[in-house]
């Protein structure tokens, strides 16, 4: 008789109420020597369920829509987790997991608040009044997509800033100690020359990539500036732009925000770029791009086409 060793398929486990939170870190370790424990959303939910609102395994098992030893199980990876945190002295991050979580659960990117918005109900913070939020559902379903790539090996990263360095995969990757940029370890190794391009209006960033005029380059060696010039930028017409940059040997593109396809096109000619950059004149933002103290939140436009606006 021939059996069937597939494995099952995780049932999704469901979630009252997501953290507050993105996670806790410890006081007294130096930034640039603290580790990372993930504390999944479901293991986050154990916790909650059984320790703070007191509920008995029975009780959390069926809120959280799975079997009494599957909470179990999940309650005691939490906790031991949590212990290995405190006694190790690492940071906990609360982030992704096999669960389900409703439609209404949104976070202000602005403020960081969770927020429970109802359909039909305006999608603004009720806290800072930003409209700059995000769905907690499709940042799982990131997540989970984030996981399937992690698949793949992995290479050290470096923060331009800190120096704390860590193995990932993923793209757009800012440092968890200080916010700044990270680098692949090998690329920042390899060579000190490059070669920047920023939309510009005037003297100062231009805020919409796709609409610049006018873009200004400099060529970086060994953290001085030995080229500087400006050239129009190409017609607004969908792929241009980025494509455009490439040829133009860019290994760095800075922007205020940029479209996922733009993104897209640049890292698949090995262009690095750096969005979510606040307005700035050109000459303070190139300076703290070379001193690494440039702060970037890795923002993409919300348009469903890559940024090439048209007026």
């Amino acid at each position: 008789m021939k059996i069937d060793t597939m494995p099952r398929q995780k049932k999704c486990r469901m979630i009252e109420h997501p953290p507050i939170y993105d996670g806790y870190r410890p006081i007294g370790i130096g930034k640039d020597l603290v580790e990372i424990v993930s504390l999944q959303l479901e293991e986050y939910e154990a916790i909650r369920l059984a320790d703070y609102e007191n509920l008995r395994q029975e009780e959390s098992a069926k809120c959280m829509q799975v079997s009494r030893p599957t909470f179990t199980r999940i309650y005691n990876s939490a906790r031991k987790k949590i212990a290995q945190a405190f006694v190790e002295g690492k940071m906990l991050l609360f982030e992704g997991g096999d669960i389900n979580v409703g439609d209404e659960w949104y976070k202000c990117n602005n403020c960081n608040d969770l927020l429970k918005i109802h359909k039909g109900e305006q999608l603004i913070c009720s806290s800072c009044m930003s409209t700059d939020i995000s769905s907690l559902k499709e940042n799982i379903e990131k997540w989970k997509e984030e996981q399937q790539i992690n698949k793949i090996a992995k290479q050290e990263v470096v923060c331009i800033s800190c120096g704390y360095s860590l193995k990932t995969n993923k793209k757009d990757y800012a440092c968890p100690q200080c916010g700044n940029r990270m680098e692949i370890k090998n690329k920042q190794n390899k060579t000190n020359m490059k070669r920047i391009a920023l939309p510009i209006e005037g003297e100062n960033l231009c805020t919409h990539f796709g609409a610049a005029k006018e873009f200004i380059f400099f060529n970086i060696e060994n953290g001085e500036i030995k080229k500087e010039e400006t050239l129009p930028a190409p017609k607004h017409e969908p792929g241009v732009l980025p494509k455009w940059l490439i040829q133009e040997n860019v290994t760095d593109v800075i922007a205020a925000g940029m479209g996922e396809k733009a993104i897209q096109i640049l890292e698949n000619g090995s262009v690095t770029a750096h969005t979510g950059v606040k307005a700035d004149t050109i000459k303070n933002i190139v300076s703290k791009f070379i001193d690494g103290s440039l702060l970037v939140t890795f923002a993409k436009c919300t348009h469903d086409h890559d940024h090439d606006h048209k007026h």
